[in-house]
């Protein structure tokens, strides 16, 4: 009789991103004991690598973000077929593909959210929004929320029943080669930021940072290396050169570890409208970066102003400009963040913890559906 248990992990992303990277990190930090299978799109990097971790023949393609009705028949057959014990959807289009997967064919689904946001959507569409994932949620055997202000925007909206709701918070993995907490004295300061140029990651509001920096008479003190890529990128570019500061923007493109750019950089800005808890946050954290981050949903649970780095409204790119410019002239303070940040990091957001606690809810769920 089989022991282990068997998963399938769906993502209707496989380019560079946090969720992506998130189900990249339970194929490589679940225990043996679970044997995991994937469906996903086609996308690069992510399908080959989930390929090469579970095989070929435990990969289904989805559509890139999109819902067909068809690809849920077939993510259905082919979670029949192979006999998985549970569905685990990552993300508001995977949870969708995953609920009415487990209510075809009676395996239960784990659900992680991944960011949850429902401004932007007229009022029609929210009310639809809202009602789904109630439904979705109250026939979801868990839902993980990946931060804490997650886990109460989910409760607060009715996504999930408190009975139902984990809270795992997002695991990196821990710095291979730790920086020294040493103040790097080099000009310009690099100021990092990985994304992917849409209207969640708010790119855009790095230029308005650079006009603020400019004001303050700074702006030659630093230069924004944009990691990632996007249809927003070259709208990104033209603002820098409408406003006069592109000589400060570099735009790298897509890089597959954002890992080497930290180590090297002064600082991490996030300019993010919402997040989950966002991975190249804690990667930077892990790389003992401070962290300059907007104060909205994600950031604010692991940045601790004062401790790590600093959060600003997201309205006011001046308060952003303000804190970059407190780093470069506090050498003090930048040395007790980057340590701070090292440091807690390990504490709280190493990804082994992370893997074992999912591994656990699989496990509770297991044990409900067939508690002898």
């Amino acid at each position: 009789m089989r022991m282990g248990l068997r998963v399938l992990e769906i993502t209707l992303s496989a380019a560079i991103g946090g969720g992506p990277e998130h189900v990249d990190q339970l194929l490589r930090n679940l225990p043996s004991d679970v044997e995991t299978l994937v469906a996903a799109p086609r996308d690069y990097p992510y399908w080959e690598r989930y390929a090469a971790r579970v095989g070929a023949s435990k990969m289904l393609q989805l559509p890139h973000r999109r819902f067909r009705p068809g690809a849920l028949l077939a993510l259905a057959r082919f979670a029949r077929a192979r006999h998985v014990d549970i569905l685990h959807s990552h993300g508001k289009g995977a949870g969708l593909y995953g609920r009415l997967a487990s209510l075809l064919t009676g395996i239960p689904c784990v659900h992680t959210f991944h960011g949850i946001h429902i401004g932007g959507m007229g009022r029609i569409g929210r009310a639809a929004y809202l009602r789904l994932e109630t439904f979705l949620g109250r026939r979801t055997a868990r839902c993980i929320a990946v931060s804490r202000g997650e886990r109460d925007q989910a409760l607060s909206l009715g996504f999930a029943p408190s009975s139902s709701l984990r809270l795992i918070e997002n695991g990196v993995a821990l710095s291979s080669s730790p920086r020294e907490a040493v103040f790097p004295e080099a000009r310009p300061c690099s100021v990092v930021q990985a994304t992917r140029f849409d209207y969640a990651k708010n790119s855009g509001l790095l230029v308005d940072v650079a006009r603020a920096l400019r004001d303050f008479g700074r702006l030659d003190d630093f230069v924004f290396t944009l990691l990632g890529d996007g249809n927003g990128r070259e709208e990104v570019r033209q603002a820098a050169e409408a406003a006069g500061v592109a000589h400060r923007f570099v735009f790298k493109g897509m890089v597959e570890d954002v890992r080497p750019f930290l180590r090297e950089a002064f600082c991490y800005l996030s300019t993010s409208r919402w997040e989950g808890l966002p991975l190249s946050v804690l990667e930077s954290l892990a790389e003992g970066l401070p962290v300059v981050a907007s104060d909205v949903v994600g950031n604010r649970d692991c940045v601790r102003p004062g401790k790590v780095g600093f959060l600003y409204p997201l309205d006011s790119p001046r308060q952003a400009a303000e804190a970059l410019l407190t780093l470069r002239d506090a050498p003090t303070l930048w040395v007790a963040f980057s340590r701070n940040a090292s440091q807690e990091c390990a504490r709280l957001y190493d990804v082994a913890l992370m893997a074992e606690k999912i591994r656990s809810v699989y496990e509770e769920v297991r044990a409900e559906r067939c508690p002898c």
